[in-house]
C-alpha cells in the first residue's frame, strides 16, 4: 500500500511538472502573439482572467480556470488561447491599416480591444463572437475560443463595431435597407418562401439567422463579403445589392473598405 501511495504521489509530481512546464511555454507563446497583434494592428487584446470585470452586453464570457486537473495530465492549458489568437491574426490582416486608426483616440490610444475566453452563453446559447461599446467611445470584440469558425466570428462582431460608428456619423445612414428586400417582407420572417408568394427568401438573406432582424441581416452580408468567393457571390444579385450597399458606407466612413 505504501509503494502504490508513493507512485501515485511520484506520478502526481511528475505530472503537475509537466503541466507547470507546458503551462509556462504555453502562455508564453500565447503572450508573445498576443503583443505582435497589439503591435501590428494598434488594438488592445486580452486573454482569458483578464477579461474578467470588464462589461459585457448581457451576456456572459466564461473563463475556465487554468490548472491542473484531478489527474493533472488532463488539464486546460493555454494552447487553445494561441489557436483564437492565430486566427484573429488572420482575420484582422484582411483590414487596411487606415481601418484601424478610426478607433485611435487624439492622444494615439486605441479604443478597440478583443477579449478572448472559453466561452460565450447569451440565454443559454453558446456563440462564437458578441460585442459591447461605452459612452466614451471604446468598442469590445469579446471571442470564444471554442468557436467553430473564430475568422468569420470575427468579421461578423466588427461589422457591429463598423455599424456603431457609422450610425454615430451619420445616423441616417442605413435607413433605406429595407429597400434592399424583397416587397413585403418583414423581420422574423421563419419561412424560407414569403408567405403568400413564391418568393425564394434565400436568394435575399445568407442565412436563417439574417431574416431576424436588419442589423444580423447586415453583420451575416459583410461576414459572407470575408469567407465567401466569387462564385458563391456570382449566383446572388440581391445580396451583391446588399453588400454595395454596405461598402459604399464603410467607404464613407472609415476611408477604405476590407
Amino acid at each position: 500500500m505504501l509503494l502504490l501511495m508513493n507512485a501515485v504521489s511520484n506520478a502526481g509530481a511528475f505530472f503537475g511538472y509537466e503541466f507547470s512546464r507546458q503551462s509556462r511555454e504555453e502562455r508564453s507563446s500565447a503572450m508573445q502573439l498576443r503583443f505582435e497583434i497589439e503591435n501590428r494592428y494598434h488594438v488592445s487584446v486580452l486573454i482569458g482572467e483578464e477579461c474578467l470585470g470588464v462589461p459585457t452586453n448581457g451576456f456572459e464570457l466564461q473563463i475556465i480556470p487554468q490548472g491542473p486537473s484531478l489527474f493533472h495530465w488532463l488539464y486546460v492549458g493555454e494552447d487553445q488561447y494561441t489557436d483564437a489568437l492565430k486566427s484573429l491574426d488572420s482575420a484582422l490582416s484582411a483590414y487596411p491599416e487606415v481601418f484601424f486608426r478610426n478607433f485611435r483616440s487624439a492622444a494615439g490610444d486605441t479604443r478597440l480591444q478583443f477579449l478572448i475566453g472559453d466561452r460565450i452563453i447569451r440565454d443559454g446559447q453558446s456563440y462564437g463572437a458578441m460585442t459591447a461599446s461605452d459612452t466614451a467611445g471604446h468598442s469590445s470584440v469579446f471571442l470564444a475560443a471554442n468557436a467553430t469558425n473564430p475568422e468569420a466570428s470575427v468579421h461578423h462582431a466588427l461589422w457591429h463595431v463598423m455599424e456603431t460608428r457609422i450610425l454615430f456619423k451619420a445616423p441616417m445612414a442605413l435607413k433605406e435597407w429595407m429597400n434592399l428586400n424583397p416587397e413585403g417582407f418583414a423581420y422574423e420572417e421563419e419561412e424560407s418562401v414569403l408567405p403568400g408568394t413564391d418568393e425564394d427568401l434565400t436568394e435575399w438573406f445568407v442565412n436563417e439567422e439574417a431574416r431576424q432582424n436588419e442589423k444580423e441581416d447586415r453583420a451575416a452580408v459583410f461576414e459572407a463579403y470575408m469567407i465567401k468567393d466569387d462564385a458563391w457571390w456570382d449566383e446572388r444579385p440581391h445580396l451583391q445589392a446588399k453588400l454595395k450597399f454596405l461598402l459604399l458606407r464603410i467607404q464613407g466612413v472609415f476611408k477604405a473598405c476590407p
